[in-house]
């Protein structure tokens, strides 16, 4: 008996070092433990992040000199609108431990901001063009880019804080995906954005600039929009979920998840069909955009707003508002 008693302890201490050997397996060595950017990768995405609104402000400085190389510029301001947008998220969570001193929440409001004005500057090039059609879409950017320079300070301030709350061990690995995922997710939109550019650049003053490249510009742009909210989804608000929430392939397939969980994978299904019927559509050659993909356009910002509605609420405003059902979800995956 007294055999048998030592072989299962034995036994227990083997199985309890091979487990602890598969838990420090999954976490970085204390060398590799990663807070934040170095100071140089920062400002480098803090740079990328400018090209949007630099062209943007470019535009308007111009805009009484040449009128057409203005336009040029504030179409290609609002093509890597989306590409600045992701360098920005990505400086804004630089140093996520640092969050609660003043200068690093203005620099992430500076970001928020930045993202905003990506799309305000170059829709106030348009708003005062003397066509109708390009009018209307400057009214529409600037609001979108109001829209989002009002909104979103608070929200980074709020999505930055919540990631300084995480175990050492979790916000390393967070961070350290995050940085891998870059090299991966920019050169896509520095692509498609370029491909619109090509049609820009070549764009003459015998009609509006819209109707020579709003065929290849709003599908790139689309294409555009879905990497960004991939891309966030899978690295800026995934580490935030709680483990409860984790779902296999297997789980998605058989659709066993929560009733957001289900709005936010339909939401985002129905974006990405949209996204690609019009990249389907493009031409890089240039030409007008037609009724067909101006109902999928339409289509696509509904789903778009809608997801990030959904998100935003489950992620940021959930919590403060039901602050007790937050917590109930962390006892039952404690």
């Amino acid at each position: 008996r007294v055999t048998d008693l030592e072989k299962r302890n034995k036994q227990q201490e083997r199985r309890a070092d091979e487990l602890e050997r598969k838990l420090n397996a999954l976490q970085p060595p204390a060398a590799e433990l990663v807070f934040g950017w170095a100071k140089r990768w920062r400002m480098l995405m803090g740079l990328l992040g400018l090209v949007g609104p630099g062209l943007g402000f470019g535009a308007i400085l111009i805009k009484s000199k040449d009128a057409l190389i203005a336009s040029k510029m504030a179409w290609a301001s609002f093509s890597f609108a989306v590409f600045s947008a992701t360098c920005l998220l990505a400086t804004a969570l630089g140093n996520v431990r640092n969050i609660g001193t003043c200068g690093e929440k203005a620099l992430v409001c500076l970001c928020a901001v930045l993202i905003g004005a990506a799309f305000y500057l170059p829709g106030y090039t348009f708003a005062g063009s003397e066509d109708e059609h390009t009018t209307y879409w400057g009214w529409l950017v600037m609001g979108l880019g109001a829209f989002f320079s009002f909104i979103m300070p608070p929200i980074a301030c709020k999505g930055v804080s919540m990631w300084s709350q995480l175990e050492d061990h979790e916000l390393s690995i967070a961070v350290i995906r995050l940085f891998k995922s870059l090299p991966s997710a920019l050169p896509p939109m520095v692509y498609l954005a370029v491909a619109s550019m090509r049609c820009i650049v070549g764009a003459d003053d015998e009609s509006p600039l819209y109707q020579q490249c709003g065929n290849p510009i709003v599908p790139s742009l689309a294409v555009n929009v879905l990497l960004i909210v991939v891309w966030t989804l899978s690295y800026i608000i995934a580490p935030l979920m709680k483990e409860t929430k984790a779902k296999t392939w297997v789980d998605i397939m058989a659709l066993r998840m929560g009733k957001i969980e289900a709005v936010e994978f339909n939401l985002l299904g129905l974006m990405s069909t949209f996204a690609w019927m019009l990249f389907a559509t493009t031409n890089e050659d240039g030409e007008p955009m037609n009724l067909f993909m101006y109902s999928l356009t339409w289509l696509f910002l509904y789903f778009f707003f809608s997801l990030a509605f959904v998100v935003i609420f489950d992620v940021v405003i959930k919590p403060i508002l039901f602050p007790s059902s937050a917590t109930a979800s962390d006892d039952g995956a404690d």
